[in-house]
């Protein structure tokens, strides 16, 4: 049994290091393909670590997360999309650091977070933040002169915030908002891209996303069903 063991381990360790430099690798060929090498290779690179560690249920995505949150608000303000620019920068990056530790404090032996799940309540308490938060900030995005597509940068916002705070909060649902969000964030950035802006990467990167989202929500569904037996 032990034999068995430590061969998944090593088996584990192999496959989470194949898909590292597989991340890698594929943000240099796409930085390469779409002559964007400087900016947005790195920005898939650390955008597609961040959702892949955090499906794994690792803190170290949110160091991740501080260098894409920083290379994506570069990208937002070259293409007129000041508003998420601006909470890139103020608001998701600072939260990054407040994640990592509040993660630091609720993993177990394994260095694993510790998932949780939504009460019915809750559910109901986000579905109406976001619908009136993103309509709130959409209206108050069309008085900035020269701001693009308000009320999708403002969903995109308001989906973001609200799912790094429930993942911070160790929130299974959080992976939910995190798809939706990318649902919203392909079409606005395709939309960016069809008009001559720098977005391809972060449409490509969003694309990864979606595929690390659907991992997520069942990564973290087993995650809450393993911490409900051991209590």
């Amino acid at each position: 049994m032990a034999t068995l063991r430590r061969k998944f381990t090593r088996n584990k360790k192999l496959h989470h290091s194949v898909c590292v430099v597989g991340i890698i690798l594929f943000s240099v060929v796409a930085g390469l393909l779409t002559d964007d090498l400087l900016i947005g290779a790195p920005t898939l690179a650390t955008g597609a670590l961040a959702m892949y560690l955090a499906g794994n249920g690792s803190r170290n995505a949110y160091i991740m997360g501080v260098a894409n949150y920083i290379l994506l608000a570069f990208s937002a303000l070259n293409n007129g999309l000041f508003g998420i620019a601006i909470s890139y920068l103020l608001i998701y990056t600072p939260i990054q650091i407040v994640g990592f530790t509040a993660w630091r404090e609720n993993s177990d032996k394994r260095d694993r977070v510790k998932a949780r799940k939504f009460k019915f309540w809750h559910a109901v308490v986000i579905v109406v933040v976001c619908l009136v938060g993103s309509f709130c900030a959409g209206s108050l995005l069309t008085f900035i002169p020269g701001q693009q597509l308000a009320f999708a940068d403002a969903t995109s916002n308001v989906l973001n915030l609200c799912a790094e705070i429930l993942m911070m909060l160790r929130f299974r649902e959080s992976w939910i908002l995190w798809l939706s969000n990318d649902i919203v964030d392909i079409t606005m950035w395709s939309m960016v891209a069809m008009r001559g802006g720098n977005g391809l990467m972060v449409v490509i990167m969003t694309a990864i996303g979606l595929i690390m989202d659907v991992r997520g929500i069942v990564n973290w569904s087993k995650a809450t069903r393993r911490n409900r037996r051991n209590r």
